[in-house]
């Protein structure tokens, strides 16, 4: 269609030499690969992003009506997914997400473990699926539903997943997402603009500091036991300790002055509160780390 739309228009004038140039290049394009050009060697995964797996099912349902047999999976959370009974009872996603390390890590459950007998079954993989049809398929088969979408994730052409897991880095990580080679659709992207804000906000409270403080103390009661095998001693818990005690303080002294009342201060404020709590950008991975260990220590107080 192009060359016959060229052909059309072609100049009968000085520039016909350039119109056959054009032309020349334009057959070469349509029946052969020029040595000069790099051609991707698979297709693009697509990613098909919305905010609820409400709305994904739905998406999920209607192309099951097509005529296309695609390989689909659908990403979701391990709160939604996951079938142990002592990580679904954990009170938190953090601890609900480092319970389940240590199980797999340890080998310890069952349905992550039933994993290897049925992440090649190709009956499965090539299902139009959502989250409930992987969750029965799961308990059928005595296999983790979370990290089988994990599996098909990789060898899937169509991606579900919420919003989340392409605008938090940490989600998208943790998922193995890369876009290269990929065309993202948002559905209702409209929402995307207060979805990022979202996003990229956190609430803390005086009640959480202190419940961390408390969770600290017990961190470093466990360190000093002879069972704790751990990369941090009582010392590091203790810099923790310190860093939070400094954070409350400061929190205590910005509060506003009646409970009806509110203080609205600018984005740079909080970087002011960090440095009164003597947390940087030199410490800051460090303090994290300590933070990571404080979690491992008590889910396994939790669970012993």
């Amino acid at each position: 269609m192009a060359r016959r739309q060229l052909e059309k228009v072609r100049p009968t004038s000085a520039d016909q030499d350039s119109a056959d140039s054009l032309v020349k290049n334009l057959n070469i394009a349509v029946t052969n690969k020029p040595d000069s050009e790099t051609w991707l060697e698979e297709p693009p995964k697509i990613y098909y992003a919305s905010r609820t797996h409400s709305q994904l099912t739905q998406v999920v349902k209607e192309l099951r009506n097509t005529q296309y047999h695609v390989r689909t999976c659908i990403l979701g959370s391990r709160e939604q997914m996951c079938l142990n009974k002592d990580v679904q009872s954990a009170t938190s996603n953090t601890a609900r997400s480092n319970l389940c390390r240590q199980k797999v890590s340890k080998r310890t459950c069952e349905y992550h473990t039933g994993l290897d007998r049925v992440k090649n079954d190709v009956v499965q993989n090539n299902k139009i699926s959502d989250i409930e049809d992987l969750i029965t398929y799961g308990e059928k088969m005595k296999a983790c539903p979370y990290y089988l979408s994990r599996e098909n994730h990789s060898r899937s052409d169509i991606v579900f997943l919420p919003y989340n897991y392409l605008i938090d880095s940490t989600s998208g990580n943790n998922q193995n997402i890369d876009l290269k080679n990929s065309v993202i659709i948002f559905d209702e992207a409209h929402n995307l603009e207060s979805f990022c804000n979202e996003a990229t906000s956190f609430e803390i409270t005086s009640t959480d500091i202190a419940q961390s403080i408390s969770e600290v103390d017990t961190c470093m009661k466990l360190s000093k036991e002879l069972d704790y095998d751990g990369t941090y001693s009582v010392e590091e818990f203790t810099i923790l300790k310190s860093v939070l005690l400094s954070l409350e303080r400061k929190i205590d002294q910005t509060r506003s002055p009646s409970p009806q009342s509110s203080i609205t201060k600018p984005g740079k404020f909080i970087y002011d509160i960090f440095k009164a709590t003597k947390i940087t950008f030199d410490n800051s991975e460090e303090l994290l780390k300590i933070l990571e260990e404080a979690i491992k220590l008590i889910i396994l107080r939790m669970n012993y």
